[in-house]
């Protein structure tokens, strides 16, 4: 069975290693990262700028919905609070990453069909659900901007604006990630710590 492999930097690991970073990525993405104020935003934009210049020697272009891409291949981007998250596809792909934590009931709502919300019985299923269907926007190339409430819920083949995307999730200590590939053959997910050199 076909696998691809979740990339994943802790927050600590970029603060340990931000010099050596910051002189990796490109000068467009070092302004950006110095120009956040917060420095918890300053290191989630710079691993994944890490990401995009190790696996894709920064040959990126972002198109009008936002969605970074390379003509080396297909690639997706996600972080959350203490991690950021990458993975590589041989098709359009989306990666998305959330923490557990309380839900408010606005979220809910934007989110997600009546039906959906029959399904909530815990915040946990909220942040399964949530990364699910973001991995398949971003996937689809509409990110938030999308009708989200609109993409269905599930693992496994899922059909959205005429597209088959194959999606599964995995966990990484209190966080759900969830990886989406357009195609209709199933695959695993490997979790891989990345090694900074």
């Amino acid at each position: 069975m076909k696998q691809y492999t979740v990339y994943y930097l802790s927050l600590s690991e970029i603060k340990f290693y931000r010099t050596y970073l910051l002189s990796q990525v490109s000068e467009e993405r070092k302004k950006r990262v110095l120009a956040y104020l917060n420095e918890e935003d300053q290191l989630l934009s710079l691993g994944a700028g890490y990401f995009v210049h190790k696996y894709f020697n920064d040959d990126v272009k972002k198109t009008s919905s936002g969605k970074l891409v390379s003509p080396k291949g297909f690639f997706n981007i996600s972080h959350c609070k203490n991690y950021v998250v990458f993975v590589i596809s041989d098709n359009e792909c989306g990666i998305d990453i959330e923490e557990k934590r309380e839900v408010k009931e606005s979220l809910i709502n934007y989110a997600f069909s009546e039906s959906d919300k029959e399904l909530i019985k815990k915040p946990e299923d909220f942040f399964l659900m949530w990364t699910l269907k973001e991995a398949i926007a971003k996937a689809e190339g509409s990110g938030l901007s999308g009708e989200i409430k609109n993409i269905p819920v599930g693992t496994g083949l899922i059909e959205y604006k005429d597209n088959s995307y194959m999606v599964k999730f995995t966990t990484l200590a209190d966080y759900y990630i969830s990886v989406a590939v357009k195609t209709n053959k199933p695959f695993e997910i490997v979790l891989k710590e990345e090694i900074i050199k």
